[in-house]
């Protein structure tokens, strides 16, 4: 088995090691977008060409809001047939919304199920068309800054809409600060690489925290 932290080891220490392409979302896929967020978005771009980084166009077969609706009947179901017992005993103390989300899986049959993770696999088989093996995947983390608790709508959880492209395609990533709001709210930009590229993600990370630490970015209301 190959050792992770080699991986990091050997990226951290060859800063220069060949990266490939990073490839980024067009714009408006990414909508709804905070504002504060699209422009920590483009900042990153550039600081990533500037850095000489070659930075090209992502095209995906489907919308992140796909990917998170695929994801999530997957996990569901999975989830509710592992957890059953717990979200089905109502002495139980489990938090609504995780109780909500998991008892969801109730309702997918095997053969939606089946369908579903059959064409997560000929997604997987066809990666190569959208990410070769030492490409990367730049885009936002969270489609707005940290935010208080309470303002988070469970029901409609839209935390997940840009990470679950890695959940459905096994991607490794990682999420990098790159910009605070003028109230000092961080925003994240997620690198993302194929499977067991590890040491591509950590390499590339390092570059974009180095060049935001530079700018400093604050980004006004």
């Amino acid at each position: 088995m190959r050792d992770p932290s080699a991986t990091v080891s050997t990226a951290m220490s060859d800063p220069n090691r060949s990266i490939g392409i990073v490839r980024t979302p067009p714009r408006a896929e990414l909508d709804p977008l905070d504002p504060a967020v699209a422009a920590a978005f483009l900042a990153s771009i550039a600081a990533l060409s500037d850095d000489g980084l070659l930075v090209q166009p992502l095209v995906l077969p489907r919308a992140f809001v796909d990917y998170q609706a695929e994801t999530g009947a997957i996990m569901a179901k999975e989830a509710y047939g592992a957890l059953r017992h717990l979200v089905e005993d109502p002495d139980l103390p489990l938090d609504p919304a995780v109780r909500s989300r998991v008892r969801q899986g109730a309702a997918i049959d095997d053969v939606a199920h089946a369908v579903r993770v059959a064409a997560r696999h000929q997604a997987l088989g066809a990666l190569e068309e959208i990410l070769g093996k030492d490409d990367v995947i730049l885009l936002p983390t969270t489609p707005f800054p940290a935010c208080r608790l309470a303002d988070v709508d469970e029901a409609v959880f839209p935390m997940s809409r840009l990470t679950r492209l890695a959940n459905y395609l096994d991607l490794c990533a990682i999420s990098v600060p790159v910009a605070t709001t003028a109230i000092g709210l961080p925003i994240g930009m997620q690198i993302c690489a194929r499977h067991g590229r590890e040491d591509l993600v950590m390499a590339v990370a390092a570059k974009l925290q180095a060049a935001m630490q530079q700018r400093n970015l604050v980004i006004e209301d």
